[in-house]
Parts: structure tokens; C-alpha cells; sequence
């Protein structure tokens, strides 16, 4: 059996592997951070002008803190042409994974490998347990998009043609700001393959990369900074708290790409119980990071393209680390979707260093495959996925507030209102950990012990179950809480009138149009009010 026998037949493999993990799930409801980036956002219902995604509406209307236009005109060109259905959503997702895995393939054989290890690269990045979150949550297709960006950029840097490399690295930021790393890697690349003197020789193609990030990021970080760019939250950590972190995350990272069991969809950054972890933690990446520089510099000398993938996904994990203080306060140490960009680099180091050997190299396709299994099955509906969570973190208001969501909207809801309960005493108690935390170093306004959307929940499940008072209770909690949500007023205005209320109705109706003279619910609301009979009929769940 030729080389070229051998990588087929991995990839087939891993080919009927990947159905079979991923084929069963993709009509499983659209859930985690689908419902308030897709599901919830009606701009999508309508064609929007290229000019959309570059004025002051984008923000508010998609619900992004950061400017991904790219990322959110492909949301707008699904829902247009599927509607919110997941099956054809995420087939179109799993479509791209695949021009993702064809992509590395071709890098790895336009730097000479051959196509055993092409075709291996592109086995392992195909089955690869870490993209299931990416794979399964439709709006982190931005993670698939950069990664094609970037990817693209490598081969036209290969091919000598820098104006198109320069489309792929713009490609890759209007996706997701990560993009930037393409210019790290493209620097990486010919430093590797040919020292200070390659690098010279192809100034005039750093300088068009380098110009094109430089203007995304003056847009990124100037006129289109959005509300992430307003504070920079995370520099109120102490710098010895972010190298923690950093450090944790880049050890917590690696094991995750390289073994890929135990996955959740957070991993919730919290301080070192004492100094000694602490340090032994950055002790350990450090140890990790040298084991991969020493590595690299060997296999320097006679294969630089390995050397090249080991290092790879180090400019992300960087960029992604608590390290660097960028404009989102992240409460978490690493997520599995932003490993997808840096897995293309280990899948490739991987299929190198089991080149020849592809008895092993299907164990390794069969053993992620397993896990993939296993994880996927976490996705079959929301109130397992987040259900899985709570077993993880059980003192997570997030987690616990998260499950009761699933409850209710899965028509559960007793069992919603007690885990919404549960969420409630574990911010008045403040034995949530992440929020014992960080609630005293974040300004006003950004994160707290009391929770808007927690309250309107509660009220929410109170009304199906026929307490109408103390669901306006809550409601009226909500609106104290967060003045700008004009469904509370709407449920407020509704409801008072509903229970022979009218003067209550009446002020909660006239806060309602001072934020928003022309919603149409109040708008319709407000002459059954005028003359104190209600003539419709109205759900709030």
C-alpha cells in the first residue's frame, strides 16, 4: 500500500467517523449562543444593505459587543435562506468545516509534505472532538470563517500572491478579530523556512498584510469599537491574576487539544486557592512552552514546516489569554471554540509525526471520533447540555439560571421556577464563585449580584403558573433593574390592565413609550387602556 493509499484511507475513515458523530445531532435544537445572535435577533428577518454592518445600528440590532460584519452578514444570508431551521443551518456550518479541513490539506501539501500527510492533517482536523461546540452553535461559524481567512492567506503567501493573501487576512478579520494572527503566521512561516534573509525578500507582501491589518484594526479600535471598546474591564485584573490565568488556560488548552475529554462549554477563570498553585501553574506552562520552543528549534534544522505547525497555535492561545488586557473582561480561562484555529496547527504536527505509521494514526481518528460521541450527546437538547454544565459547576448562578431557561422553554415549569430559585439564592448568598469575584472590580453596570433577566424568568414562569401578582413583582424588580427593557414594560402595562389595574397600566404603559414611542405592542395597548377595557388577548411566554 502506497503513502497516498495510506492518507486515503485515514480520511475515509475519519469521513464516516465525522457522520457519525455529527449527522444524528444536526437537527437538535438551536441552543447555547444561538438564541441571542440568531434566534432572537429580527434584524435578520430582512435583507440589510452592506451599509448596515458599518453604522451605529449594527451594535444594537445584532447584539454584538465587537465589530464581526463578516460573521454577522453570513447569520443574514442563513436565515434568509433557511429561516432558523437547524438542520440546514448547520449542515451549511459542516460545509465549511470541510473547505476548512480541504484548505489545511492543500498547506500542508503546498509545503512539500506530501499528500499522506495532507490527507492525515485534514483526518484529524475533520474528527477532532474540540470543534464540537464550534460545529453545533451556528453563530461560531466566525471561528470557521477566520480560520479559512487565515488559511487562505498561507497558501497565497506559498504561491507568491500577496494582493490575494491580503483578501484572505482581510477576509479572516472582518470575521473575527483573531484574523490578526495570520500576519504572525505568515512572519512565522518565512523566518522558519528561510531565515531573516526570506523574510527580506518577501518585504513588499509583509508590507501589504501588515497595512491590512493595520487599517482593520484603526476601524476595529476607532469608529467601530462598539461597546466592548468603551472600558477596558480586564486591565482591572492585577497583572499576576491575568498571568495566572494565561498560564492556566495555555496548559488547560493544550491537553484539550491533544486530549480531548471532559469538555464543557465554559471554563470559568477563577484566582489560585493559594500563591503555591498559583505559581506551579505558571511553573507548568512555562515548562510546556520551553518543551515546544526546544522542539521546534530541533526540528528546525531539518523540517521546518513541523516546526512551523508546533508553533502555530501559539499567537491565538496569546491572543485569546487573559494576558493581554484586551476590552472584554473574560470570566473564563479558555473556550473550545477558540481552539479551532490553533487544532488546524496540531492536527498537522500531529499528522507529521505519525507519518509512516498509520495503523496508529486511525487509532488516534477512531479514539477522538469516541470522544466526539460521547461529547455530541450533551447536544441532543438544551436541558442535557446545560444540565451538564450544573453537574460541573453547581455553584454557577450562569449555569443553574441557564438550566431553568431550558426548562421553561421545554414546557417544564415547576422545574424551571425551582432552578431559577436555585440561581436567585446563589447571587443573594453570593456563593457564586465568579461573581464573588469579580462583581467588586467590575465598574456599575456591567456584571452584579441582581439580575435583570433573572427576574423577568422568574416572573415569566409565575405566569404560566397563574401567580399574577408576584409575577409582577418580579417584573416590576426587572424594570428597577434595567429601565431599558421595553419587554418588562410591555408585560408590566399588559398585565396590570388585565387584572382591572388601569391607572398601573397606564404609568407602566407611558414609561414604556418614553423609551420607545413606537413599539407597537403599547402602541396597540394603549387605547384599551385609554378606556378602560382590554379588547385582545396577549402570551408573554
Amino acid at each position: 500500500m502506497t503513502d497516498c493509499d495510506a492518507g486515503r484511507r485515514t480520511l475515509l475513515l475519519a469521513a464516516l467517523c465525522a457522520a457519525l458523530v455529527y449527522f444524528p445531532r444536526l437537527d437538535a435544537p438551536l441552543m447555547w449562543d444561538d438564541r441571542p445572535f440568531l434566534l432572537n435577533v429580527r434584524a435578520y428577518d430582512r435583507p440589510l444593505p452592506l451599509s448596515f454592518y458599518a453604522s451605529p445600528d449594527y451594535f444594537p440590532k445584532t447584539g454584538e459587543v465587537t465589530w464581526r460584519p463578516l460573521s454577522s452578514a453570513s447569520y443574514a444570508a442563513l436565515v434568509g435562506a433557511f429561516g432558523r431551521r437547524p438542520l440546514p443551518l448547520r449542515a451549511t456550518i459542516f460545509v465549511l468545516h470541510l473547505l476548512a479541513c480541504g484548505l489545511l490539506a492543500l498547506l500542508v501539501h503546498d509545503l512539500g509534505l506530501g499528500e499522506e500527510a495532507a490527507l492525515s492533517a485534514a483526518a484529524l482536523f475533520l474528527v477532532s472532538p474540540v470543534h464540537i461546540e464550534t460545529l453545533m452553535t451556528v453563530t461560531f461559524d466566525k471561528e470557521i470563517l477566520t480560520t479559512l481567512g487565515v488559511l487562505g492567506l498561507m497558501i497565497a503567501h506559498l504561491r507568491r500572491r500577496p494582493l490575494l493573501g491580503a483578501a484572505a487576512l482581510t477576509f479572516a478579520c472582518l470575521a473575527k478579530e483573531t484574523g490578526v494572527v495570520g500576519l504572525a503566521l505568515v512572519v512565522l512561516l518565512d523566518l522558519l523556512r528561510g531565515g531573516a534573509d526570506e523574510f527580506k525578500r518577501r518585504a513588499k507582501a509583509h508590507a501589504a498584510y501588515a497595512a491590512t491589518a493595520g487599517a482593520y484594526l484603526l476601524l476595529r479600535f476607532g469608529p467601530l469599537k462598539g461597546p466592548a471598546g468603551e472600558t477596558n474591564l480586564s486591565a482591572l485584573l492585577p497583572w499576576t491574576e491575568r498571568l495566572y490565568y494565561g498560564a492556566r488556560a495555555f496548559v488547560s488548552s493544550t491537553r484539550v487539544l491533544l486530549a480531548p475529554a471532559g469538555l464543557r462549554i465554559e471554563y470559568f477563570a477563577l484566582p489560585a486557592s493559594s500563591p503555591l498553585l498559583g505559581a506551579s501553574w505558571v511553573g507548568g506552562a512555562l515548562c510546556l512552552l520551553a518543551a515546544a520552543l526546544t522542539f521546534a528549534a530541533r526540528a528546525r534544522r531539518g523540517r521546518p514546516a513541523l516546526a512551523f505547525f508546533l508553533l502555530w497555535p501559539l499567537p491565538a492561545l496569546l491572543l485569546v489569554s487573559n494576558i493581554v488586557p484586551a476590552a472584554v473582561l473574560s470570566l473564563r480561562l479558555m473556550a473550545e471554540r477558540w481552539l479551532y484555529l490553533p487544532a488546524a496547527g496540531v492536527c498537522a504536527a500531529l499528522a507529521l509525526l505519525l507519518r509512516g505509521r498509520p495503523a496508529r494514526l486511525r487509532l488516534l481518528v477512531a479514539t477522538w471520533a469516541a470522544l466526539g460521541f460521547i461529547r455530541i450527546q450533551d447536544w441532543s437538547s438544551e436541558p442535557r447540555l446545560w444540565s451538564s454544565l450544573v453537574r460541573v459547576y453547581p455553584w454557577s448562578a450562569k449555569a443553574v439560571e441557564g438550566y431553568g431557561e431550558a426548562l421553561y422553554r421545554a414546557g417544564r415549569t415547576p422545574e424551571a421556577l425551582a432552578a431559577f430559585e436555585e440561581g436567585r439564592r446563589l447571587r443573594e448568598s453570593k456563593e457564586d464563585l465568579v461573581l464573588a469575584h469579580y462583581v467588586p472590580l467590575a465598574p456599575p453596570g456591567t456584571i452584579g449580584f441582581e439580575s435583570a433577566p433573572l427576574r423577568r424568568w422568574l416572573g415569566l414562569c409565575r405566569l404560566r403558573l397563574g401567580d399574577e401578582r408576584a409575577a409582577l413583582a418580579d417584573f416590576e424588580a426587572s424594570a428597577r433593574l434595567q429601565p431599558s427593557d421595553g419587554f418588562t414594560y410591555r408585560v408590566l402595562a399588559y398585565e396590570s390592565a388585565r387584572l382591572g389595574n388601569f391607572t398601573t397600566a397606564r404609568s407602566w404603559l407611558e414609561r414604556g413609550l418614553e423609551r420607545d414611542p413606537t413599539d407597537d405592542f403599547l402602541l396597540r395597548l394603549k387605547p384599551d387602556v385609554d378606556r378602560r377595557r382590554l379588547g385582545f388577548s396577549a402570551r408573554f411566554d
